[in-house]
């Protein structure tokens, strides 16, 4: 059965207990409990289960909408029959570290081993994200350096440092990396690893249950704090405060942080010039999409890795195909090598090709040589919004509308492609999200004929180059 993968947090926290609906005409409805678990699963594993229900259901193109229950109502829901009792997810669990009997040996020891003894906190490391599992290039070498940095000599220079770049660039991979490496060259260090996600659920929660004393201990009481795509904290004043309070008093008693996010430092403004300020104090590194020598090589790696038996024909088919983001990389040839072991066919470029649609959201339209990301490169020219911000969660005004455009014109230039796939390729947005746009755009059109004209003129752009 293929698996797709989606959190022990995840799990355990909000698909537990979610409801299935309704299922017709290629729409899956389930149900969860509050709108903060909805966010988090349409965050953190919508694709996930649209991946399994695809499979397990043998259809394609399946919209998952994810609603809200009434109160009650997860008691009274029957649910759906779709033919298992279980979707296959499967979670990721690091598996069980093996003790150290011997004083690790920094030189050479891989990152992902753990000691007997763990002064970690908050979320668990996955042993495959290691430094030497991070494939470094031109468009991350700068951020991967000071990862190692500061895992080898904390409190130095680089605090604090904050990774910036679009999802799936290997922020979170670093993040592992800089944990496994710091319980294994300062064991005695408190370390404590978080999201801004769980830190905005666990700061509820204490105050909730009046345990906020509790909550700052374990956030504050550390010589290493690291936080993962802080720019969930927008607009949520209070847990952000609670945020920028733990951050300063963190940096006055020298403890080192370490924040990721994807957007540009200074688009961090918005939520406290301070915080703003403290993070220039520091070293900012961005990390970019990845160049073709480095896409392959880590598929060469996690081909490697996992024993996969792939020629590199394949590879470089894939990864001409994807071209910025490692996960989906990952995952497309995770998907080609389950889809080939299942079928027993041997994973063939022409394979790929069949099975792997909704990945190759860069490949070329026959005849046009146009990608999403030619699309969201001639609107960012056009109309000012840059390229990572459109691909990015921002929510400011002029983004959101350029973002829309963009994914417009994706449908008028590339019509093989469908929404999904945009919407993956614009920071995993959903199916609804891409028709919202689609339609919205086609009655600012017909509202402003400034702005038609210069869709317009964008789209005869991207179709002029085959003429």
């Amino acid at each position: 059965m293929v698996s797709s993968r989606v959190t022990e947090v995840t799990n355990t926290g909000f698909l537990l207990f979610a409801v299935p609906l309704k299922y017709e005409n290629n729409i899956f409805e389930l149900g969860v409990a509050s709108t903060f678990a909805r966010d988090w699963v349409m965050r953190r594993a919508s694709n996930a289960i649209r991946s399994a229900l695809e499979f397990h259901l043998d259809v394609q193109g399946l919209e998952l909408r994810i609603v809200v229950l009434k109160s009650g109502q997860a008691n009274r829901a029957a649910p759906v029959d779709v033919g298992q009792e279980v979707l296959p997810l499967e979670i990721e669990t690091p598996p069980v570290a093996k003790q150290v009997q011997t004083p690790p040996q920094t030189s050479n020891t891989r990152a992902g081993s753990r000691t007997a003894k763990s002064n970690c906190t908050g979320i668990k490391v996955n042993p495959r994200y290691s430094f030497d599992t991070f494939i470094a290039g031109p468009s991350n070498r700068l951020a991967c350096t000071a990862a190692r940095k500061v895992a080898e000599a904390p409190r130095g220079d680089y605090n604090p440092l904050f990774i910036y770049g679009p999802h799936g660039m290997g922020k979170t991979h670093l993040l592992h990396a800089i944990v496994a490496q710091v319980q294994l060259m300062h064991p005695t260090i408190r370390v404590n690893y978080t999201t801004a996600e769980l830190f905005t659920h666990q700061f509820v929660t204490a105050i909730k249950d009046h345990a906020t004393e509790a909550f700052r201990a374990r956030h504050r009481d550390i010589d290493f704090w690291l936080v993962d795509d802080i720019k969930f904290f927008a607009g949520k004043k209070h847990t952000c405060d609670e945020f920028i309070n733990t951050f300063k008093m963190l940096q006055q008693q020298g403890s080192q942080v370490v924040l990721t996010g994807d957007c540009r430092p200074r688009e961090l403004n918005t939520m406290d010039p301070g915080l703003y300020s403290t993070i220039q104090g520091g070293l900012i590194a961005d990390i970019g999409a990845p160049e073709m020598e480095t896409r392959l090589a880590i598929l060469r790696g996690h081909r490697d890795l996992d024993g996969f038996t792939v020629s590199d024909d394949v590879l470089i088919y894939i990864a001409n195909a994807i071209q910025s983001n490692f996960r989906a990389l990952q995952g497309a040839l995770t998907r080609l090598i389950a889809y080939s072991s299942i079928m027993q066919a041997e994973p063939t470029v022409e394979l790929a090709r069949k099975i792997l649609t909704e990945y190759f959201i860069e490949l070329p339209n026959p005849g046009l040589n146009v990608t999403p990301m030619d699309v969201t490169k001639a609107v960012s020219r056009k109309l000012g919004a840059t390229v990572e911000s459109m691909l990015g969660p921002s929510r400011i005004k002029d983004v959101s509308i350029q973002r829309q455009i963009s994914m417009y014109i994706c449908k008028e230039v590339i019509p093989q492609i469908n929404a999904t796939a945009i919407g993956t390729f614009f920071g995993g947005r959903d199916h609804a999200t891409v028709t919202y746009a689609f339609r919205k755009v086609q009655t600012m059109m017909q509202l402003d004929e400034e702005l038609g004209a210069t869709v317009a003129e964008v789209i005869m752009e991207l179709r002029g180059r085959t003429q």
